[in-house]
C-alpha cells in the first residue's frame, strides 16, 4: 500500500506496482539494455526506492534497472530483459486478463503437443515478440507480460487448424473465433500490440515444425512438409539477427512508421508523446 505493490498515487488502473518498480522485476526497459539519448547512463535520476522519504534522492541508471547494475556503468548490457518481461505483469488485472488467454489457449494447444514442445514455442515466440516490439517501441516505453508467447500459442492453433482442416467438426466456426480472439485482445490500443504481432508471426513461423501434422499420403508432401519447415526456421532465426543488430544499432523501424506507435497507445491527453 505503500507504493511497493500497488501504486496509489498516481493510481496504476491495472492494480499493481509502479513503473518504477516493474523495471527492477525485470520488465522490458530499453534503457537498461542500451544506450538511449532520451535516458543517458552518465547521469543521475530519482531513485525509486524512496517511497518513505521525503527528500527525493538521486541514483545512477544502474542503480535504478537494478539486478546488480550493468558490467560497465556507461553501458547498459541487460539483453536478459528479453526473456524475464514474460513473468513480470504490471498489475492483478494484467496477470489475471494473460491468465484467462492462456487457459483458453494452451490447454487445447498442451493436449496436441507434449510439454517440451510447448516450452519450446512459449519461450521462442515470447523472445522473439519482445524482439519484435522493441525495435518498434519508444525508446523509454516499458513493457511487460507473456501477451507475446500468448499469440506464438494462438499461432499454433492456427497451423494445427489448418493440418487437421478435414478431421475438425465445423472448422471455419474455429476460425472465426481464433480470428476474433486475435483482433479484440492483440490490437487494442494502449497495450503493446508490436509485440503481440511479433509473438504472432513467429508463431506461424515456428509452429510448423512444433505442431504435430497428419500422416503424409505421398513422398513429395512429405518433402514439402520439411522444406517448409526449413524455410520457416531459416526466415525466424534470420529476422531474430536483423531485428536484434538493429535494436542495438538504434536505428530502427520505428524512424520508417511515423504512425505505428499509435497501435500500443491511446492518443488522449498526449499519451502518445509522452
Amino acid at each position: 500500500l505503500l507504493g511497493e505493490f500497488i501504486e496509489l498515487s498516481p493510481l496504476n488502473v491495472m492494480f499493481g506496482p509502479s513503473i518504477q518498480v516493474l523495471v527492477q522485476s525485470g520488465a522490458r526497459y530499453p534503457p537498461c539494455m542500451r544506450s538511449t539519448s532520451r535516458m543517458p547512463p552518465d547521469r543521475n535520476y530519482i531513485c525509486i526506492n524512496t517511497v518513505l522519504s521525503f527528500e527525493p534522492s538521486t541514483c545512477s541508471l544502474q542503480e535504478i534497472c537494478g539486478f546488480s547494475g550493468f558490467s560497465d556503468p556507461l553501458k547498459p548490457d541487460q539483453a536478459f530483459r528479453f526473456f524475464s518481461p514474460l513473468f513480470v505483469h504490471s498489475g492483478l488485472l494484467h496477470c489475471v486478463v494473460n491468465l484467462i488467454a492462456l487457459y483458453w489457449v494452451a490447454i487445447p494447444l498442451e493436449r496436441v503437443i507434449n510439454g517440451w514442445r510447448f516450452s519450446a514455442l512459449f519461450f521462442s515466440t515470447g523472445i522473439f515478440g519482445n524482439v519484435f516490439g522493441a525495435n518498434f517501441a519508444s525508446p523509454t516505453t516499458l513493457s511487460s507480460g507473456c501477451s507475446p508467447a500468448t499469440f506464438g500459442l494462438l499461432a499454433s492453433l492456427y497451423i494445427d487448424l489448418g493440418f487437421h482442416w478435414r478431421a475438425i467438426q465445423q472448422p471455419r466456426r474455429h476460425a472465426i473465433k481464433l480470428v476474433f480472439g486475435f483482433v479484440t485482445l492483440g490490437l487494442l490500443p494502449g497495450i503493446d500490440s508490436f509485440s503481440n504481432l511479433g509473438g504472432l508471426f513467429s508463431g506461424f513461423l515456428v509452429s510448423p515444425s512444433l505442431v504435430p501434422c497428419p500422416q503424409m499420403r505421398s513422398r513429395s508432401s512429405f518433402i514439402l512438409l520439411w522444406i517448409l519447415r526449413c524455410v520457416a526456421l531459416g526466415i525466424i532465426f534470420s529476422l531474430l539477427f536483423v531485428l536484434i543488430d538493429n535494436f542495438y544499432d538504434d536505428n530502427g523501424p520505428r524512424e520508417l512508421c511515423t504512425y505505428c506507435h499509435y497501435l500500443s497507445c491511446l492518443p488522449i491527453n498526449g499519451f502518445c508523446n509522452q
